[in-house]
């Protein structure tokens, strides 16, 4: 049996859903404005804010469109981020939605550690994100959402077919 692929045009998708979970005002706002105007796949940005690991929890569990998640580490407690993590992939069992954590405070969680221990997609320092950096890595992490969500509702669409011939 051959499924068919699924073709939607990007403005038919709608924007790409990313949240951001910091628990910094500023760094919302500044992530923002770097990224004003961004496009992807002629998909703008929709913006989604917790400012706390807590609220990103509940903003998860209700929403299963975001594309993307700006995390921070250190917010409720010292490992909040990391906890949310867990939670978004062993909980809610999302391996889909690409997960970036960004740290201010670099001694706080080790890159190779958390890479190693966490199923993130990248870990960055908030200071080493350039307006070109922050841009590569928001196409990277939307480029890859895009394939694994095309994929998933592939297979969905050939389990339905197969259901509906067996």
């Amino acid at each position: 049996m051959i499924c068919a692929a699924r073709v939607e045009s990007g403005a038919a998708m709608g924007p790409w859903k990313v949240l951001i979970v910091d628990d910094d005002p500023e760094v919302h706002a500044v992530t923002r404005l770097c990224l004003h105007g961004f496009m992807f796949q002629s998909r703008p940005l929709e913006w989604l804010s917790a400012h706390s690991a807590a609220e990103g929890r509940t903003i998860m569990a209700t929403r299963k469109d975001i594309a993307l998640v700006l995390l921070d580490v250190v917010m409720e407690t010292d490992q909040a981020g990391l906890e949310f993590v867990r939670h978004v992939r062993d909980v809610l069992r999302n391996r889909t939605i690409r997960i970036v954590l960004r740290t201010g405070e670099a001694g706080q969680a080790q890159p190779l550690t958390v890479v190693e221990q966490y199923e993130i997609d990248d870990f960055r320092a908030k200071t080493d994100l350039t307006f070109e950096r922050l841009t590569i890595l928001v196409k990277g992490a939307l480029r890859t959402y895009g394939l694994l969500r095309n994929l998933e509702l592939e297979l969905q669409d050939c389990r339905e077919a197969a259901g509906a011939h067996g």
